[in-house]
């Protein structure tokens, strides 16, 4: 054991070392030291502390250490704690601060920590709180560094009572050969249920870019009402943009609807696509999809609409490009069995008037099929119209209707018509005029 001290003015400096040896090697030693303060003859105050333990190997190096520090204020009203753990085979290390007042047993708290873990990352942390708990908190990073990579990590926690709490979450990294970074934060907010001035259950935001012009953003919100809304967006960096919003409703856990409407546009091809969905999980189920694609280089448009319920099922398309334009449109009745079909086509010269146009209309239930089918076309040489209806019985295969059509000269008027029928007794009728 060795003690010494000396004094400095009014402050009496001391330290007290006791060592372990075994068979002349050094095993460990305790220390503590401090600073007293004399303010009269008869009253001596400690204003520091310190007490460690060291630990060492067999070629009594250092091995491990820990310790604790307490400094009190001039004013005699606070106290700083340190407390150290290092570990120096492994090469890591704790530290961990905090202020305390000495004579309040209520009071705020605060204090930070830092380190260095067996990966060869550094962190530290911060913490708050006050006595009643009213607000409390903390925050922690990590860091790494080497020859290729730097990495950032971090997270928080903020409460505040009958208010809200705050988490969030965030990371950055820099590959260093390769010249790329990226960044990512998250954040979500819950709120106490009995505010009244909020509709607002919790909340949260995200976020992700790099240097490689990459970036993605989402924000949602949950109300109290049972509504879920999302809003997304999405940059990839080579010129495809996406935007996304979607809402759900929900009562008592269970999903009432729910609908998605967003938008993707490529700005290297100069083509946008536009997207509706949505579902509802009460009544008839309705569930549909609608879909418009827009190609701008190519004068191109078309329109895709899907729909379904307990009922039946539908879908229809239609579009359109430079001079042509079309149209289809298909569905069935679960119940009775009735489908149907439409299909149109349209086309027109560089002056607008038409050169073709044709439409069919199919449909079918469990009594009868029939069949409607029209057009004209004015294309070069080639001048006519035309219209073909039939009916037949599912039941007797019978079959009645009606085909016929003009061929026209160069000034419009009809040079040739034809005509089929059937007559009441399923026989084909046929004729033909030459003007």
């Amino acid at each position: 054991m060795c003690k010494f001290w000396y004094q400095l003015g009014n402050e009496i400096h001391f330290e007290i070392k006791f060592q372990k040896v075994n068979n002349n090697i050094l095993e460990y030693e305790n220390v503590e030291k401090g600073i007293l303060i004399q303010s009269s003859r008869s009253n001596i105050d400690m204003i520091e502390l310190m007490t460690f333990k060291i630990y060492f190997n067999s070629d009594e190096a250092k091995k491990y250490e820990k310790g604790l520090s307490q400094k009190i204020s001039d004013d005699k009203i606070n106290v700083l704690i340190e407390k150290w753990i290092t570990d120096y085979e492994n090469d890591i290390y704790e530290k961990e601060k905090y202020p305390r007042k000495i004579n309040e047993l209520k009071q705020d708290i605060q204090g930070e920590r830092e380190g260095k873990n067996l990966h060869g990352q550094y962190w530290n942390e911060r913490w708050y709180g006050s006595w009643d708990k009213k607000y409390q908190g903390w925050k922690k990073q990590t860091f790494e560094e080497n020859e290729s990579v730097r990495l950032e990590l971090g997270e928080s926690h903020d409460q505040t009572s009958e208010v809200s709490i705050r988490n969030e979450q965030w990371q950055e990294k820099l590959e260093k050969q390769n010249d790329y970074w990226e960044n990512s934060w998250e954040q979500i907010i819950s709120y106490d249920q009995n505010l009244q001035n909020c509709d607002l259950v919790r909340e949260g935001k995200k976020s992700f870019k790099n240097n490689r012009s990459y970036i993605y953003q989402e924000e949602w919100k949950e109300y109290k009402s049972g509504e879920i809304k999302v809003v997304k967006f999405k940059d990839d960096g080579f010129g495809q943009k996406n935007h996304e919003y979607y809402s759900l409703f929900k009562k008592d856990d269970i999903i009432e609807y729910e609908l998605k409407q967003g938008s993707i546009e490529d700005v290297s091809k100069n083509v946008k696509v536009e997207i509706s969905q949505g579902k509802t999980f009460k009544g008839l189920y309705d569930e549909w999809n609608n879909e418009r694609i827009v190609d701008f280089n190519q004068g191109f448009e078309k329109v895709s609409n899907t729909g379904k319920n307990h009922l039946g099922e539908w879908k229809e398309t239609w579009g359109e490009q430079n001079n042509v334009k079309w149209a289809y449109k298909e569905g069935t009745n679960f119940f009775t069995s009735e489908q149907w079909k439409e299909e149109w086509y349209e086309k027109r010269s560089s002056q607008n008037e038409i050169e073709e146009h044709k439409v069919e209309k199919w449909g079918r239930n469990n009594q009868e099929e029939w069949n409607e089918k029209w057009g004209e076309v004015y294309n070069g040489d080639k001048k006519e119209k035309w219209a073909d209806k039939w009916t037949v019985d599912i039941q007797s295969g019978y079959k009645r209707g009606v085909n016929w059509g003009h061929q026209l000269d160069e000034e419009l008027k009809p040079k040739h018509h034809w005509v089929e029928q059937w007559d009441n007794n399923g026989t084909i009728v046929k004729r033909q005029e030459n003007y």
